[in-house]
């Protein structure tokens, strides 16, 4: 049986891919793709969790009050019997097998945390194949920080942007990461996409993704609602930031109705409507030196016949 595991990145459409593949998922069955998700998600958030290693925590884990050791290999355990049952889905008739998490890209950070994947699959797996979308990183730190403000962040942006530069997660460092992917999983086993509308193919992103799979199926596919997520000017993010100080996500262990959030979020955006957040010069400048060399070699090992990696 063929696997296709979709691994993000992170901020490059994973949800909207997610969305899609779930409110087609009826219909993906009847053409022979089982779609794995957890209940109640369209995603697959919980496989990303469980290849972490033992002594890992991330938010998903805290969400879950999973805090002991015995807590956490509850929480394997419990994992492992959904896989399997949704895994016994898979008859005759099913060839293909969906997974979609971007945790998996920006979760599993070593060779044992992907072996874990590669372990986890190999029970039902004839083949894997790795599909990754990428986005250039002047892009990437402003949408994420972004995110970080709309989840209640106070962060300032020029603190968050230096901190980003000092990482050392291979996430956004390509070359790295797929690096480590391609030593398990193999090199020819990986779809690298570029998170540019001038590259999908058919002129979307869900139109390229249902092209990364096996047959013609996108005209057995409903059309995802368009949504564009709410953009924030730098106006809207400072604004935004400073408010977390008097909405936060938190008060006092409890998260805050979600729904306040959406609308404090949304009418920030309406009241500060520009331009969305965008590096200055001296910016990009630090950017292109901090992940120049690796995007080179990303394009080199995967992109050939392109001069550079992004478009200018």
């Amino acid at each position: 049986m063929k696997f296709i595991v979709h691994i993000g990145t992170e901020k490059t459409g994973s949800s909207s891919i997610q969305k899609f593949i779930h409110m087609n998922k009826f219909a993906l069955t009847e053409l022979g793709f089982l779609y794995l998700h957890n209940p109640g998600r369209a995603d697959y958030r919980g496989i990303s969790t469980f290849c972490i290693n033992r002594g890992r925590v991330d938010d998903y884990l805290r969400r879950k009050r999973v805090k002991t050791s015995s807590q956490r290999a509850e929480f394997d355990k419990n994992f492992l019997s959904d896989f399997h049952r949704q895994m016994g889905a898979a008859t005759g008739h099913i060839h293909t097998v969906i997974i979609s998490s971007e945790h998996l890209s920006s979760r599993l950070h070593d060779l044992e945390e992907i072996e874990r994947l590669k372990s986890l699959l190999s029970e039902y797996a004839s083949q894997v194949k790795i599909v990754c979308y990428i986005r250039e990183q002047t892009g990437m730190v402003c949408s994420q920080y972004s995110t970080r403000i709309k989840s209640g962040g106070k962060v300032k942006f020029g603190n968050f942007f230096a901190a980003y530069l000092c990482k050392k997660n291979r996430r956004d460092l390509y070359d790295s990461m797929f690096e480590l992917w391609g030593e398990v999983f193999g090199h020819d086993n990986l779809n690298v996409r570029l998170f540019d509308k001038s590259f999908f193919n058919g002129g979307t992103l869900l139109s390229d993704f249902a092209r990364q799979l096996p047959d013609e199926i996108c005209e057995h596919l409903s059309p995802l609602r368009k949504h564009k997520n709410q953009a924030l000017s730098r106006k809207g993010c400072e604004w935004l930031r400073r408010l977390n100080y008097l909405f936060p996500e938190r008060v006092r262990g409890y998260t805050v109705v979600e729904g306040f959030r959406a609308l404090l979020v949304h009418t920030v955006a309406l009241l500060t409507k520009g331009e969305g957040l965008q590096l200055n010069s001296e910016q990009k400048v630090l950017i292109a030196q901090k992940f120049g060399q690796s995007n080179a070699r990303t394009c080199a090992n995967f992109f050939p016949d392109r001069e550079r990696l992004f478009p200018e």
